[in-house]
């Protein structure tokens, strides 16, 4: 049998282990009521936890028992940090030697710009995971303390900080963040936990090495935390205007700034809300659908088609205009960058139009509506107008398709696409086509 790719290591690693985790939800211990669930709901939560989306078509907080709610918390961590992370991490503390193929997939799976130093920068990472999870499930546990008995709100606390570090969406709370929407604490923890998330860990790693000296950072760290700042407070600014007769109607002004950049900092992949989604403007729901498109950041929890792929086509069509290289704070790309963000760029595209074109034809839904689930889906954000559950059992199996795409679509297809075979290599004759 010839020998799996990287690429395909990674993608059956996934689907492994949204098979481990269907067949545990769908127990009898899984469910509140102690009966089986079907599979189509079991396979449907497993792939959104695993692929940190949180899209659900039953409620989290009434259907599934303690024993389905840790299983979907263990799916979203695995999900969220990747099981070669993971798996290698392991190895590293058993003192086994790391193969030049463990190096080689690792460096594949979180997408880490060098192979060298696996074994400390993985040390770091779950350090580092750690530490935040800790820090963010401290305080949260404390916010719901208030309203909740002390055990009680420490698993809470626990769940909501891996959920947001993840950048999952999923909450154990009936209605997602809605009641907590005036507690300032507890939205500023969630939103720095989905903002850290959503940075990569290369990143981290960055920031950590040059102790915030921001000339001293790689390009993509420099790109990575401008556009995050930027989309955080366009997207923030654009919500706070747009739904001021919606979502936004009847808060103060605090409550009203806090719930538009929660809503923005989530969108980008987070899943979480703090209003009823489905009294968004359609001003607004187009505003959060171009916020998940973009997602968070390559080597991190998030999804989307990544800012740097946003960075990067944005240069190159500036650098087309002027005839010049695309580049960014002097430098410029590698020969492949362009060819990798137009590839990431279209897959998402195309599998979004598709998916929505078929959907509105199955379910009657407006098309608008239909988009904004796709979206979520294929961005692996998870906040949803409503609609999710009343799909129908094909319906159901798409979003969950662009759910998996979309985990590691960007991270593994595309790539693929470009990986060089070796095969002779067959010039064509070139001939002239109009474009635009």
């Amino acid at each position: 049998m010839r020998k799996l790719s990287y690429s395909r290591i990674i993608a059956i690693g996934f689907i492994v282990m949204i098979l481990i985790g269907t067949a545990l939800l769908m127990l009898p211990v899984a469910s509140r009521s102690g009966q089986w669930t079907s599979f189509s709901d079991a396979f449907f939560t497993a792939v959104s936890a695993q692929c940190v989306t949180g899209l659900v078509v039953v409620d989290t907080a009434t259907y599934w028992s303690l024993f389905g709610q840790i299983v979907i918390l263990l799916l979203i961590q695995t999900g969220g940090l990747g099981f070669i992370s993971i798996g290698v991490f392991f190895t590293i503390m058993l003192r086994r030697k790391l193969t030049l193929s463990q190096r080689s997939l690792f460096q594949e799976s979180m997408n880490t710009l060098e192979m060298s130093g696996t074994a400390v920068f993985t040390k770091k990472i779950m350090l580092w995971v750690f530490i935040i999870e800790s820090i963010g499930a401290v305080i949260l546990t404390f916010c719901f303390a208030r309203t909740m008995p002390f055990l009680k709100a420490l698993y809470y606390g626990v769940f909501h900080s891996v959920s947001a570090f993840c950048n999952a969406g999923f909450s154990t709370l009936e209605g997602n963040l809605i009641n907590y929407s005036g507690d300032y604490v507890l939205n500023i923890t969630v939103m720095a936990l989905v903002t850290i998330g959503g940075l990569g860990f290369i990143v981290w790693d960055d920031v950590y090495k040059n102790k915030h000296h921001f000339r001293k950072y790689r390009l993509h760290t420099k790109i990575v935390l401008i556009l995050t700042f930027v989309i955080t407070f366009i997207g923030a600014l654009l919500l706070f205007v747009s739904e001021q007769s919606t979502v936004l109607y009847g808060m103060s002004l605090p409550e009203a700034i806090t719930a538009s950049f929660f809503n923005s900092v989530t969108s980008r992949t987070a899943g979480f809300n703090t209003v009823d989604l489905g009294n968004l403007s359609e001003g607004g729901k187009a505003i959060m659908m171009v916020i998940m498109f973009i997602g968070g950041s390559p080597g991190s929890t998030a999804g989307g088609v990544k800012t740097t792929t946003i960075m990067v086509i944005v240069a190159f069509l500036i650098a087309n205009f002027r005839h010049t290289e695309p580049h960014l704070f002097g430098k410029r790309f590698e020969s492949d960058a362009v060819k990798k963000a137009t590839a990431v760029m279209s897959t998402n595209l195309i599998l979004i139009v598709c998916a929505t074109v078929a959907l509105t034809i199955m379910s009657g839904f407006a098309i608008g509506d239909v988009l904004y689930e796709t979206v979520s889906a294929m961005s692996t954000v998870g906040v949803t107008i409503g609609i999710t559950d009343k799909f129908s059992l094909a319906g159901r199996y798409i979003l969950t398709a662009l759910m998996y795409l979309g985990r590691i679509g960007s991270l593994t297809f595309a790539v693929s696409f470009l990986e060089k075979k070796k095969k002779v290599s067959i010039g064509y004759l070139p001939e002239s086509i109009s474009i635009g």
